[in-house]
């Protein structure tokens, strides 16, 4: 009986299909057709559609057991000329005879149930004037895949029959009135065939009906959904997150690429296929929505069997097996097995599929195989760890080649090379598929026809409009699923989507940054400042610039944890922790969360923010207590400008920061030689990175900070505060501070270029110098002793440095001839050029300087500090190392402990006399001291005290390096580094006459190239006032005024 519609109820209509099993991709489409037809923003509201198939998932065949299978479907379905539209599609066979008398043929053959269908429909359709039920009838031309090879002969034989009697039967088909022979190459162009002749056929019973009376009796009742209950609920744009198996329903436009995916795994031979394409060409929704729901529904025989699982490379880590583990936790753990146990028989035996595969199958049938989609595999190469990343190469090439396993990777097109290079060239070869950006037909059904679905309307003519903003440039899609997205949530009531909404939301180019820039100004500004310590962990950014979203944990997010380690070293009370952060619990205790690790809540809110504003994603696996935290699209680096200027900005950080990581893991694979260390000369480079990234040295693994050594200046100075700090690492610290720029006090130069002098002050005391036999024989014997009462003055914490120096010669050398300032006792001549120093560094000390350089530079900074500077004469110089007897209080200075209050002394200097009396007289004073930290020395088990020859450096270290040899008035350096001129003559320690004299005047100290013994304070040495030795500087003097 005819289907009619009135004027309140929608046209409805049974379809029958009718389809042999070779079609089945093709059942499955019409039936989705079916199912969406009714939203169709011209038909919405005007027709029902009801599928009549023995497999439809709601109402299919009831199987009657003593009947043929088609006459259980005829009596639970009803036949073909019962329902008001039969579809037939054909390929490559037409079913299996039915050996029933209801069945047979004129000839006296037997017809098969498709036929028999096709045949009952036409007769029908004959018998009603060509009214009812049309007849489309769909082949698929392309040829079909052989199963069986020439040598099997019989079934050869048998397919090319089945493939003869579809070519006859379809030729008696174009030679009959009644039937529609269509004729389609892929499945994809099936659907579109089948959607718009359904289409053609509802407007034109429409048609006829609207010049005909309503006839309410015969009206069938509609089993599907009305215009008022749309089929999706929700958003049917997803903005910047990919399309997954669920989302299948609202996935339209990439029929035809999915198709072409079938058509390859169609061939067992096709065990890897490889979706090739620009960021944000739409690779993961094609496989994950597209391609995968189509093969669960059997668009390949026995398909709907698979086991199928999608994970990417660095989900979980810089270990690739884990996140594939992971994926069969329980599974693993029913046979006893952990998934990180698991993924360490991966890594050493990539190539043992077998255990996998009897796990992920049993229980399936013997034909069924797993599809590994291993989504984002750039990740291999920015975020897998190098000794995982071949072994996992060579788990996908042993995948690729078992007969139970498929491999579809999705993969950046800029990363296509790093694959090739690492040894994927073969499969490549023959399982590339690239995937360009959808043209504006496939736009078009991916706006419109999700719309329709979720009951939506577009303004007149907004759609367009969308369409040609969107453009065909690669990377148009994320944005345009972004605009679509915010789109929706300005909807109107009735769900209309208005150009008003679109401009508003800052159309397809501007939606994302707009709507990031306003969702991050309303964040305080406290918030606002976590931007660089929250990015930093969620982008790799390669060679060319190009960034790459990166997987982080939350932990590494929300705390002062890198990704590198757990711990806040700003927080020292909170221990290490192994438990990951679990988020949004946020506790509220003191800094550090009940585990031990301090939570940022200014990072958590801006997290939570750009969550809510589907800007950030976050997973946390059922099976896993890891939550992770990543960037919903890598639209968002390039279409939020405060995001794109800032990866501009650090993007030769960024790859400094892998550069770190790749070297010093060569650094330990070579036994961690010096030559492989990172260079000091770079060290600026790793400073400028920290602060660029807002990281702190301890936030990189162990061995990456032993590999760069020290890098904030604040550490060094701490460190060489510590006994265990070697001669090495103090002389390494020396040479990077002055790279990262000395931030000690008299050191370098002041803000107007003069030396930056830090003046200790030298109490007073008298003073006994001794005058040995040989100078080159300590144990000579004393001849001569000399006591003098100093007056108390100032003396240089540290030796000239070279930086100071060069101060003074810059301003006092034309490059020709000097230019002192008038006064200087003596001239020199213009031939007398200045010295070549052997340090490089501008805060070690000025090497090479003669006794004339010395008394030079004293006059020039006197001139202009306006007070008097000069070389300190052997007595005031002994007195500042190791003090004397101070007759006024009774204080005995060579006595630390023995010091007033206003001592400066730190706590380096470890005297060994009894206390002081109330008096400050000690009658037990200790005999003067050796050395500036006390009387005895051994190199070996002190050898943080000075620098010399022991140290075997062979150099000097910069000034300061060694505040274990402090001296009791506070002053560094004052035994070994560089002998240091005094002031007097060595023969006459009275004689002080500034002259060109040649009379050798007196050094002290002892230097980085002389023995321990050499450097005792009160050993006496000389230098003709001319020489320049490598090992040779001097300090100044304050007079006291």
């Amino acid at each position: 009986m005819p289907t009619t519609a009135t004027a309140k109820q929608p046209l409805h209509l049974r379809v029958f299909l009718g389809s042999p099993g070779d079609v089945n991709d093709e059942r499955q489409l019409a039936l989705k057709v079916l199912n969406q037809l009714p939203y169709d923003p011209l038909l919405r509201g005007r027709v029902t559609f009801e599928a009549v198939a023995w497999d439809h998932p709601q109402a299919g065949a009831v199987m009657w057991a003593g009947l043929p299978a088609q006459e259980s479907v005829i009596r639970s379905l009803g036949k073909p000329a019962d329902c008001d539209i039969v579809v037939i599609c054909l390929w490559s066979r037409l079913g299996s005879p039915i050996a029933q008398p209801d069945y047979a043929k004129p000839d006296g053959g037997f017809y098969t149930g498709t036929e028999w269908e096709y045949h009952n429909a036409v007769l029908a359709f004959e018998a009603s004037g060509r009214q009812r039920p049309p007849v489309l009838v769909y082949h698929r031309v392309d040829e079909p895949v052989c199963k069986v090879s020439p040598k099997q002969k019989q079934a050869y034989l048998d397919q090319l029959a089945n493939v003869e009697q579809v070519d006859n039967f379809l030729q008696a088909c174009r030679t009959r009135d009644g039937s529609i022979p269509n004729d389609y190459n892929i499945p994809s162009d099936f659907e579109e065939a089948l959607r718009q002749h359904l289409k053609d056929i509802v407007r034109q019973r429409l048609d006829s009906l609207a010049t005909q009376p309503a006839q309410t009796d015969s009206v069938s009742k509609p089993k599907s959904v009305s215009n008022h209950d749309p089929i999706w609920t929700g958003s049917p744009f997803l903005g910047l997150r990919p399309f997954t198996n669920k989302d299948s329903l609202i996935f339209f436009g990439r029929g035809r690429e999915t198709d072409e995916l079938l058509a390859r795994l169609r061939d067992p031979k096709h065990r890897f296929i490889a979706v090739v394409g620009a960021s944000g060409s739409g690779k993961s929704s094609l496989v994950w929505a597209g391609l995968i729901p189509r093969l669960l529904g059997g668009a390949l025989q026995g398909s709907a069997d698979w086991a199928w699982v999608r994970f990417t490379p660095g989900e979980l880590g810089d270990n690739p097996f884990i996140s594939l583990a992971a994926c069969w936790k329980t599974a693993l753990e029913s046979v006893g097995q952990t998934a990180r146990e698991f993924a360490d028989e991966l890594l050493l035996a990539p190539g043992r599929l077998d255990g996998l595969v009897r796990l992920v199958l049993a229980n399936r049938p013997d034909s069924a195989e797993l599809l590994l989609f291993i989504d984002q595999f750039e990740e291999l190469f920015t975020v897998v760890k190098d000794d995982c990343r071949q072994a996992f190469v060579r788990f996908v090439l042993a995948a690729s080649g078992s007969s139970k396993v498929r491999v579809i990777v999705s993969v950046r097109a800029d990363f296509y090379a790093q694959c090739v290079e690492h040894g994927l060239a073969d499969v490549l070869r023959t399982g590339s598929y690239p995937l360009a950006a959808p043209g504006l037909g496939a736009l078009q059904q991916m706006v419109i026809r999700p719309a329709a679905l979720a009951g939506l309307a577009f303004e007149q003519g907004l759609d367009e409009t969308i369409l040609g903003d969107a453009g065909k440039e690669p990377g148009a899609l994320p944005l345009l699923a972004f605009a679509l997205e915010r789109l929706y949530q300005k909807r109107t009531a009735a769900g209309l989507l208005t150009y008003a909404a679109y401009e508003e939301s800052g159309k397809v180019q501007g939606s994302i940054g707009q709507h990031a820039d306003a969702v991050f100004a309303k964040l305080a500004p406290e918030v606002q400042a976590t931007f660089t310590e929250v990015f930093r962990e969620l982008v790799e950014v390669d060679e060319r610039g190009e960034p790459t979203r990166r997987r982080a944990k939350l932990s590494e997010l929300t705390t002062g944890s890198s990704r590198h380690t757990g711990r806040d070293r700003r927080y020292p009370d909170c221990r290490d922790a192994s438990e990951p952060f679990r988020p949004w619990s946020l506790g509220s205790g003191g800094p550090c969360r009940n585990d031990g690790e301090p939570l940022n809540l200014n990072a958590l809110t801006l997290i939570n923010a750009l969550t809510k504003a589907r800007l950030l994603v976050t997973d946390k696996r059922e099976d896993d207590d890891t939550a992770t935290i990543e960037v919903a699209h890598e639209a968002l680096f390039r279409s939020w400008g405060k995001l794109a200027d800032w990866v501009t900005q650090t993007a030769d950080d960024h790859r400094l920061r892998r550069q770190i990581t790749q070297l010093a893991a060569y650094w330990d694979a070579h036994q961690r030689r010096d030559e492989h260390r990172w260079p000091d000369e770079r060290i600026v480079e790793v400073a400028q990175m920290l602060a660029h990234l807002g990281l702190r040295l301890e936030q990189f693994p162990a061995m990456e900070q032993e590999f760069l050594g020290p890098v904030d200046p604040a550490d060094m100075l701490q460190a060489i505060e510590l006994p265990k700090t070697s001669h090495e690492r103090r002389a390494m610290i020396g040479v990077r501070l002055d790279r990262l720029g000395d931030p000690r006090k008299g050191v370098g130069l002041r803000e107007d270029g003069l030396p930056d002098m830090d003046w200790m002050p030298i109490q007073g005391g008298e003073v006994t110098i001794e005058i040995r036999a040989d100078v080159n024989k300590p144990d000579s014997e004393i001849i001569k002793t000399l006591t003098r009462e100093v007056g108390a003055f100032q003396l240089a914490r540290y030796p000239v440095t070279l930086a100071q120096f060069q101060a003074f010669v810059r301003e006092c050398h034309d490059g020709q001839q000097w230019r002192l300032p008038p006064g200087l006792p003596f001239n020199l001549p213009d031939s007398y050029s200045p010295p070549k120093h052997r340090a490089r560094h501008g805060n070690h000390p000025a090497d090479s300087v003669n006794w004339y350089d010395a008394v030079s530079f004293c006059h020039w900074l006197s001139e202009r500090l306006g007070f008097e500077v000069r070389l300190p004469t052997e007595f005031e110089w002994q007195l500042a190392a190791i003090g004397g007897i101070n007759r006024h209080s009774g204080m005995d200075r060579r006595n630390p402990d023995c010091r007033d209050a206003t001592d400066p002394s730190p706590p380096w200097s470890l005297g060994s006399g009894d206390p002081c009396r109330n008096d400050g007289k000690n009658p037990d004073s200790p005999p003067p001291k050796t050395y500036p930290w006390g009387q005895d020395w051994n190199p070996a088990e002190e050898p943080w005290r000075t620098n010399s020859y022991e140290s075997d450096l062979g150099r000097a270290t910069a000034v300061g390096m060694y505040p274990g040899g402090v001296s009791v008035s506070g002053v560094l350096d004052l035994s070994g580094t560089v002998w240091e001129w005094c002031l007097n003559t060595y023969d006459d320690p009275n004689d002080v006459t500034v002259s060109t004299a040649g009379a050798a005047r007196v050094v002290r100290g002892g230097s980085w190239d002389f023995h321990a013994w050499n450097c005792r304070s009160a050993y006496r040495n000389y230098v003709v006032p001319v020489g320049r030795d490598y090992g040779t500087g001097f300090r100044c003097a304050r007079v006291q005024s």
